[in-house]
């Protein structure tokens, strides 16, 4: 897999690595731009093929430039090539940017990658609706190959073990305890869930709520801000970046995950990894999400949580006291999480998948 470093960093083999899969980090010259990345990125590419010789190469998208440069590489060495296709990550920086040379050169990635993505050994993405969508491109071979979480890392823990992570944190045992975990902003809408916790408390008389916000982010500031205008100090803790061992440890103690999408039509065909180590930690989630996306559906369907409309502060309050005041719903949403964590979303068992479909396509 490749990926780029700043101007500081050089081939790191050892860094990011588990036992099947390498992680080379290319160096790029230091400008950001799509150009700078597509040149050192196919110098780097080249060198890698040299050195390494692989049998195949997986490119995953976005971002598009390392993926360009290894299946043009690729060819070259007459390699198998898979693409591995995270969202739709053209579209999404088409809806952002009002640059004209962005907006010109995305809509050549587009109808680049569409065509890189035919030509492909396989295809494999992570959302059914994604699937959907590239066989309608004309894309015959596409598997599904959802994120997943480390079931063994991520699991519930003991009441003495979660007792003692409260006293850590600061909390309570009477304490009913959201959380969100992960990064603090762009299309994370955490100030609908601080509204919607302040109306809880304040006009529920409901003070033993608390919501934890474990993650960094450009919003860290702004949202801060946001509870000290509220007076929500106390209620809303930040706990900054934690490592994955931390948050693995954090997570089981808490009683709801929270994911507030905004309300881009983007959302429709993607899942999050937070879904996955909620569920895995045996928490229910509670998601914004628009109407019919695919996170809504995996969330109803199974009955893990429950879903409301993007950045609706009155419904993510009310799915917030619905989950509070129903405990043995609570408690059977968070069992179904765990046993569908490991039966469809074991991060081992999707590898498996993938090391299976590698070996046995011709």
């Amino acid at each position: 897999m490749l990926t780029f470093l700043p101007i500081t960093g050089f081939f790191h083999p050892k860094q990011g690595t588990n036992e099947q899969v390498k992680v080379l980090r290319l160096p790029s010259i230091g400008f950001k731009h799509p150009f700078d990345q597509i040149f050192t990125g196919t110098i780097g590419t080249w060198l890698i093929f040299l050195i390494c010789n692989p049998h195949f190469i997986i490119f995953s998208v976005p971002p598009g430039e390392p993926g360009l440069c290894a299946y043009l590489v690729g060819k070259i060495f007459g390699k198998k090539i898979v693409a591995d296709v995270r969202d739709e990550w053209e579209d999404a920086v088409l809806k952002r940017t009002k640059r004209v040379l962005t907006r010109r050169l995305y809509r050549l990635y587009r109808r680049l990658f569409n065509a890189i993505y035919r030509k492909s050994h396989f295809v494999i993405t992570v959302t059914p609706s994604l699937v959907k969508k590239l066989k309608q491109k004309g894309v015959k071979e596409v598997f599904l190959l959802p994120n997943g979480a480390d079931t063994k890392l991520f699991h519930p823990l003991s009441p003495k073990e979660c007792s003692e992570t409260r006293k850590n944190l600061g909390l309570r045992k009477e304490d009913f305890v959201f959380v969100y975990a992960g990064a603090v902003g762009w299309y994370y809408r955490l100030d609908v869930v601080i509204k919607a916790l302040q109306i809880l408390i304040r006009q529920h008389r409901l003070p033993n709520l608390k919501l934890l916000v474990i993650g960094g982010g450009d919003k860290v500031r702004e949202y801060k801000e946001l509870t000290r205008q509220l007076s929500m100090e106390e209620k809303v803790l930040f706990l900054d970046q934690r490592s994955r061992t931390e948050v693995a440890k954090i997570l089981p103690c808490c009683n709801v995950g929270v994911i507030p999408f905004d309300n881009d039509p983007i959302w429709f065909s993607a899942y999050t990894t937070k879904i996955f180590e909620y569920s895995a930690a045996g928490l229910p989630t509670i998601a914004s999400i628009i109407k019919n996306a695919d996170l809504e559906k995996l969330i109803l369907e199974n009955k893990i949580g429950l879903a409301v409309e993007p950045l609706q502060t009155e419904q993510m309050a009310k799915a917030m006291l619905i989950i509070y005041n129903d405990k043995s719903t609570l408690k059977a949403m968070g069992t179904n999480a765990r046993k569908l964590a490991v039966e469809r979303f074991n991060r081992e068992k999707i590898a498996r998948k993938l090391a299976d479909l590698l070996l046995t396509k011709p």
